[in-house]
């Protein structure tokens, strides 16, 4: 689903030039599972990319 998006989409915000960013893509993979594991709040997510192996494979192990 997420892989089906344009990157001209998701990039065409993007101006660059600051901090190295995480993908987009993968961002979103992150969201989408985390609002589906009833996961909303930032740091909620963040706890999820650190101990929970689905949510670590979706992010590549990006931390």
């Amino acid at each position: 689903m997420v892989e089906a998006i344009p990157d001209e989409q998701l990039f065409s915000h993007y101006k660059g030039g600051r901090r190295s960013s995480y993908h987009p893509k993968m961002m979103m993979k992150i969201i989408l599972y985390a609002y589906s594991q009833k996961i909303y709040s930032c740091r909620g997510i963040e706890k999820l990319v650190k101990e929970n192996i689905p949510a670590m494979w979706l992010s590549a192990m990006q931390q």
